[in-house]
């Protein structure tokens, strides 16, 4: 007899509930035939009850919080949360405001602008402008200048710049050879006549 095929002692003692019928905690409701409802059933465990030792855990299947979840959130539904969020805190603060409250709160606002517009001024010493990748302390940035990433990307940007002088290069070079070679049929034409 395996530990699933024995009952708690507990399970015969514990009054019933009055729980709702199953079909109405889950429309998809589990039926006896699935071996996780047997599994359960083996245990102790009755229906419409919760999970646990106390009956206290979930009584819905998983497959039901996962849906309501799904309504919930879908893509970009977190952002236009937010900020239907800060609208309405936005405007029950405008709502209960005083002048002076509002000023305040606008001094605040200058003086974190400030201190964000001096803190990206000094993030600048630690831009790379081959990589275009912005680090905030030394350490980061010194560790970005020796890595294989940075070099990868060096040596390539040289190498376009290097393509770009040898097709300027061998453009320049056609163009005079081109330029020589009308000159010369010029001349061919002057002698002619």
């Amino acid at each position: 007899m395996s530990r699933f095929d024995r009952k708690p002692t507990n399970a015969a003692e514990k009054p019933p509930t009055d729980a709702p019928a199953p079909a109405q905690l889950d429309p998809d409701h589990i039926d006896a035939s699935n071996e996780g409802f047997k599994m359960l059933k083996s245990m102790g465990w009755t229906e419409g009850e919760g999970l646990g030792k106390q009956s206290k855990g979930d009584a819905l299947p998983l497959s039901e919080r996962i849906r309501e979840e799904a309504r919930r959130e879908g893509l970009g539904r977190s952002k236009q949360e937010a900020e239907m969020l800060s609208k309405a805190t936005t405007r029950k603060r405008d709502e209960s405001d005083d002048e002076a409250a509002r000023k305040k709160r606008k001094e605040v606002g200058e003086e974190q602008k400030r201190r964000d517009e001096v803190l990206a001024e000094q993030h600048r010493n630690f831009y790379c402008a081959c990589c275009d990748k912005q680090y905030t302390t030394v350490s980061e940035f010194s560790a970005h200048l020796s890595s294989y990433d940075h070099h990868h990307r060096k040596r390539f940007a040289e190498m376009r710049e290097a393509e770009k002088a040898r097709n300027a290069d061998a453009t320049a070079e056609k163009r005079s050879r081109e330029e020589a070679r009308r000159e010369r049929e010029l001349q061919k034409q002057i002698r002619a006549a």
